[in-house]
Order: C-alpha cells, then structure tokens, then sequence
C-alpha cells in the first residue's frame, strides 16, 4: 500500500513539473489566436507574406498561404507586427496589436507598393505629351 502511494506521489509530482515548465516557457500567460489576411491596397490577395510578431525578446514569424490568409497562437501580450513581402511592398508595422488569451484577434493586412523603386507607369510620358494632336488636346464645350 505504501508503494502504491509512494508512485502516486511521484506521478502527481512529474506532472505537476510538467505543467509548472509549459507555464515557464510562455512566462505564466496563456495563448490568444490572431488571424487574418494579407492584401494589397487594391485588395488583390498577397500570399507568401512573412508576419513577425515580436513581443520584448520574445519573436516568432508565420507565413500566410497561398490565398494571403494566416493564422498564429501567440502567447497574450502586446505585440509589433511587421510585414515583408518582396521588394515591391512598403514595410508595414503596426505597433499595438494586443492578443487576450483564450480570443481570437482579427488582423487584416493592407500592404502598399514601394512606388520609389517601382514608380507607376504612365500611357503617355511627360515628353511625349505635347506631340498629342491638337483634337485630343482640346476641351470639349459644355
């Protein structure tokens, strides 16, 4: 009988070490869930998009599919998110978003091109403009 206990006790014991470690290992907090999409400003979908999550020394990235969607369980805190995809968008950071264990934080991303290394194309460049025929010059009256 006392054998019987003795391994209980040390059962209870390991497991109890087991759950104090996972509660070390995020610092006590329990985990929230953020989700969300990745778009560009004309709400095309952006997949493949790498999202770090930082918060203090704590960091870890997810990548978003190939429809822009992801998904990350984030221990609960205040985190920055940072967005880059390529060459072609503008950085994104957002500073504040907050993950409240046990919910579901939406993030939809709306990521903006880089128009300083891929400035836009234009129909008609500015010099070729005055060599334009007079009729689709003129304004029309009324």
């Amino acid at each position: 009988m006392s054998q019987v206990i003795a391994v209980s006790l040390l059962v209870i014991f390991v497991m109890a070490g087991v759950v104090s470690t996972q509660s070390a290992s995020n610092g006590g907090r329990k985990n929230g869930m953020v989700q969300g999409v990745t778009r560009d400003f004309l709400g095309a979908l952006v997949p493949k998009a790498v999202l770090l999550f930082e918060s203090g020394e704590f960091k870890r990235e997810v990548i978003s599919d190939e429809v822009g969607r992801f998904e990350i369980k984030l221990p609960a805190g205040i985190y920055k998110v940072t967005v880059k995809k390529f060459d072609i968008f503008d950085r994104f950071e957002r500073k504040s978003v907050k993950v409240m264990a046990g919910k579901t934080r939406k993030l939809n991303i709306v990521l903006k091109y880089d128009l300083k290394k891929y400035p836009p194309e234009t129909l008609y460049p500015a010099n070729e403009f005055n060599r334009l025929p007079n009729h689709l010059l003129r304004r029309s009256a009324g």
